[in-house]
């Protein structure tokens, strides 16, 4: 996937290991992507995470994680300005809709580009899982390839870039995996076993 899931699964898996922001928008991507038994235990990250930084609402989560309700209502005018800047738009600068926030501008836009993010996902992937196939298609498929990993990667980096600012402030801040585990019930699973999950779920 585009991101930072896979780099960091091959660091420490100590328990000092900080984890964030970049963790919790990785873990989500991740999570929508998986259909097996992976995919429960990604849901017990996301938990943990999103508990750890919204004490009074990350539990009994349900659904595909509506992420933006998540946000944080305080965001420093460093990272307005920063949103301004990549975006064009002035957050809570709504003619349509005198009575728009900035707070609720961001929640809508954070919605908007994770939606697009999770897409970007998939047309990444959109030839796995296929394994015999004629030279012709697969010459296509290296192709289309081709063409999306720069353009896909460098899209994805942008958007990445702008969901993390709109995160907002409380999550500047890291948590470590021996609180999370402690605390929040974050699954036991390793990175390195988490992987193998994946792999063995993969389409024959």
């Amino acid at each position: 996937m585009f991101g930072l899931f896979q780099k960091k699964t091959t660091t420490s898996t100590t328990n000092d290991r900080m984890l964030g922001k970049e963790d919790i928008l990785d873990t989500y991507l991740l999570y929508m992507k998986q259909r097996g038994n992976s995919r429960s235990v990604l849901r017990g990250r996301l938990e943990a995470l999103l508990q750890a930084y919204n004490p009074q609402r990350g539990k009994n989560l349900t659904g595909d994680f509506p992420l933006g309700i998540y946000i944080d209502e305080h965001c420093s005018d460093e990272k307005l300005q920063q949103i301004q800047e990549i975006t064009g738009f002035t957050l809570g600068d709504d003619p349509h809709d005198p009575f728009a926030s900035v707070y609720r501008h961001r929640r809508d836009m954070f919605h908007a580009l994770l939606m697009y993010r999770v897409k970007i996902e998939e047309i990444h992937n959109a030839y796995e899982g296929i394994l015999e196939c004629s030279s012709g298609f697969m010459n296509g498929v290296i192709h289309a390839k081709n063409l999306n990993k720069e353009i896909m990667a460098m899209v994805a980096k942008k958007v990445d870039r702008v969901l993390l600012l709109l995160l907002g402030d409380k999550y500047d801040e890291t948590v470590s995996l021996a609180d999370l585990k402690k605390n929040y019930g974050y699954p036991q699973i390793s990175d390195e076993q988490l992987r193998e999950m994946i792999i063995d779920e993969m389409p024959d």
